[in-house]
């Protein structure tokens, strides 16, 4: 993982270097802790994310890992280290990841007049494109 690091350092931006790190030390090191790229199998690597799972983690979450693995077992077998890219046969269980809210209509409605009337600019405006389901990372990058 730190090869694979320091070779795409200045193709991805600190926050996702440093994601990439902490979801190696937490989740992926304990597991295959200085193993061969080689000898690592499609099992090993989803018994990574069944144990996420199995912590309460999100599926969401577990997705994500196996993005990291995807991206980091594809660089060595792109550069013919490895033969294919056993991350890719991890198996994701489907979720939904909608949020139900449980207000009255009177309730809605003061919620969004209380937006509405919010007196500092920025802050109005990022709560009313989040009230329309706009992700808070996205309201934040947007320049």
């Amino acid at each position: 993982m730190q090869e694979y690091l320091s070779y795409k350092d200045s193709a991805i931006k600190p926050r996702t270097q440093e994601y990439y790190e902490q979801t190696y030390k937490k989740w992926i090191k304990p597991k295959l802790g200085n193993r061969i790229l080689k000898t690592i199998t499609p099992k090993e690597l989803q018994s990574i994310v069944n144990y996420m799972l199995k912590q309460g983690v999100a599926p969401r979450t577990a997705q994500s890992i196996k993005q990291v693995l995807r991206l980091l077992f594809k660089h060595y077998a792109d550069k013919g280290i490895i033969n294919g890219n056993p991350a890719s046969l991890i198996q994701i269980p489907k979720f939904d990841n909608t949020v139900h809210i449980s207000l009255s209509e009177n309730d809605i409605n003061a919620l969004f007049q209380a937006i509405k009337k919010y007196p500092i600019e920025p802050f109005h405006t990022l709560f009313m494109w989040l009230s329309e389901g706009r992700r808070l990372n996205e309201l934040l990058s947007i320049e």
